[in-house]
């Protein structure tokens, strides 16, 4: 599990050092930039996207997992504070 994190720790320094190069490039007039921010954009949103999807599995299997250890967890708890 650690490598994942190791992979999109240095996917997204990669990704930014692109950014950067790409602002450079676009602040020194070269067209070439633009084109380079663009994509960081769009990569941008896929990697937010993705990350998002795989947080709600590793939520969604945090959460059955709980349930299958104690039992009691399902049910629900009493209202707090309310009288009969």
């Amino acid at each position: 599990m650690a490598r994942g994190y190791g992979l999109r720790t240095a996917f997204g320094l990669t990704l930014g050092a692109f950014a950067m190069v790409g602002s450079f490039l676009l602040f020194a007039g070269f067209e070439i930039g633009l084109a380079m921010v663009g994509v960081f954009c769009l990569m941008s949103l896929v990697w937010m996207a993705l990350n998002s999807w795989a947080l709600l599995f590793a939520m969604a299997e945090a959460e059955s997992v709980e349930k299958e250890t104690s039992p009691q967890a399902a049910e629900p708890a009493a209202s707090v504070g309310t009288t009969p």
